[in-house]
């Protein structure tokens, strides 16, 4: 991801261009506290000579961007986790209160289909013991 920089030349004075105050949004004055008197052009291309102390300030203002992007990302994160724990413990609920219906209606199956159990008698063959 790239920020865009605007970049501001004031009419009267043939000086360099000066980056926009990012940090406080002043719309009079350049990052490095320069004074417009009256702010001429306003461009993202990057001109050929930049103020010297405005690219010097602006690496403290881009780290400041960054950490503040992270900052974000990571409440985001914590909102999307928070949503799937709740969402896993509401599942998680559901499923041990359908448990004991479950398994109430599978013991009941298990006992319609369980077939009587078979008792040898001595000196029978073997297929012809007499059911329990």
């Amino acid at each position: 991801m790239e920020w865009p920089y605007f970049y501001i030349r004031d009419e009267p004075r043939p000086a360099p261009v000066h980056h926009w105050d990012y940090r406080l949004g002043r719309d009079d004055h350049a990052l490095c506290g320069h004074p417009f008197d009256q702010p001429l052009e306003q461009t993202s291309f990057r001109p050929q000579s930049v103020c010297p102390k405005c690219e010097k300030l602006l690496p403290a203002w881009l780290s400041q961007l960054w950490e503040d992007w992270a900052a974000e990302q990571d409440r985001e994160v914590e909102a999307v986790v928070a949503w799937y724990e709740k969402e896993v413990e509401r599942l998680e609920r559901k499923l041990r209160a359908a448990r004991p219906e479950e398994e109430k209606r599978l013991e009941r199956s298990m006992r319609a289909r369980r077939r009587p159990s078979v008792r040898i008698v001595r000196g029978g063959l073997p297929g012809l013991g007499k059911r329990g």
